[in-house]
């Protein structure tokens, strides 16, 4: 069958098994419900306008096709190689790509993909840019994917690999991705409101001006991640590895990190510079740390140890401190004088080190500009 032409045709029910060649073919507006293409060999076809409702593609070598305004809802692909397939206003609801394989699928403007199954997928290069619908991606590994202007609410991407990828203006509230690889991953714009990024591992993240309200990331190992301008009140960072993390706004208040949990973090050699009103800080590691004009107010920073952390218009009104040793850098920090004055921890005095160092550096800036 290479290089055939069908137009308009009728492939209902039909078998095209095993079939040797219909490479560079054309199938336009035809009917191929339930037709059966396993392990055919339909690289370069170009499939337009046709209804392909449950139509079976396991096994299929389909590199290099298209498929264009098709009909394909619970459609299965299941270990057919999908090397630069592109699928154009599809309908793909119910479908399924379980272990499927090939680099550079694009998904673009399907019409839906609610219960799209990617499963055990290994798609580097993956696109898929303008869907809706709640997808199935259970230990996907799509590295150096594309992941634009989509709503994907509760995603199931547990364990999926997405290394590298990029993802832009895209919706995840309530998506699940426990224990996910999300190394040098790049979020811009984005709403994971309530998502579970539990045990996740996030090394030189990116997340800017996106929101993560009430989102889970318990155990996030995120070392040198940069959050910037972003909204994650009521967060939970508890035990997440942060370690020389850059988490800030411009104001820092346009960073919004009140009442997030932090407790038993690792923040050393962070800078943080944000609203963190409420915050619980409770044994977190913060030694070397930076946390200068962020909002302390009412935090909860009982067991921190800011072993030459640095402080500069950080705001402790209300604070609840229970130890902070010395040395640490504090300059211009209201509240702090008044939380350290219950410290019971004589061996060390941080208010009268507070004390002697302000003092020291009123001194120092007498008769300087």
């Amino acid at each position: 069958m290479h290089a055939i032409a069908a137009q308009v045709c009728s492939f209902d029910d039909a078998s095209l098994r095993n079939l040797v060649d219909a490479t560079g073919s054309l199938f336009h507006g035809c009917s191929m419900r339930r037709t059966r293409f396993d392990n055919a060999v339909l690289s370069g076809v170009l499939f337009y306008q046709c209804d392909a409702s449950q139509a079976v593609f396991d096994g299929a070598e389909l590199q290099g096709s298209t498929i264009n305004e098709c009909y394909l809802p619970r459609s299965s692909f299941h270990f057919a190689n999908l090397s630069q397939v592109t699928m154009t206003k599809a309908h793909l609801t119910g479908s399924s790509l379980l272990q499927s394989r090939g680099e550079c699928l694009s998904i673009l403007r399907p019409t839906s993909v609610d219960g799209l199954v990617l499963e055990n997928a290994h798609l580097p290069y993956f696109r898929l840019s303008k869907a809706s619908g709640r997808i199935l991606a259970k230990a996907l590994a799509a590295p150096f994917s594309d992941f634009s202007l989509s709503n994907l609410a509760k995603a199931e991407l547990e364990e999926a690999d997405l290394s590298e990828a990029r993802l832009l203006s895209v919706n995840l509230a309530s998506a699940n991705l426990v224990g996910a690889v999300l190394n040098g991953v790049s979020v811009r714009s984005c709403q994971l409101d309530g998502a579970d990024l539990s045990r996740a591992s996030g090394e030189t993240i990116s997340i800017t001006e996106s929101t993560m309200r009430y989102a889970r990331l318990g155990g996030f190992r995120a070392r040198c991640a940069f959050i910037r301008d972003c909204d994650l009140d009521d967060a939970d960072f508890s035990q997440a590895y942060l370690y020389r993390s850059m988490i800030t706004g411009d104001p820092p208040q346009s960073m919004a990190l009140n009442r997030a949990n932090f407790e038993g973090a690792n923040l050393v050699q962070s800078y943080i510079a944000a609203g963190m009103t409420g915050s619980n800080l409770e044994a977190a590691r913060t030694a070397y740390v930076r946390m200068n004009q962020s909002s302390l107010r009412k935090a909860n920073l009982s067991g921190v140890t800011p072993f030459q952390a640095s402080f500069v218009k950080t705001d402790f009104s209300d604070a609840e401190i229970t130890t902070f040793e010395p040395p640490f850098f504090a300059d211009r920090c209201p509240g702090l004088q008044a939380a350290l004055e219950g410290v019971e921890d004589q061996k060390y005095k941080p208010s009268e080190y507070l004390a002697d160092f302000s003092s020291l550096m009123r001194r120092g800036r007498e008769g300087s500009s």
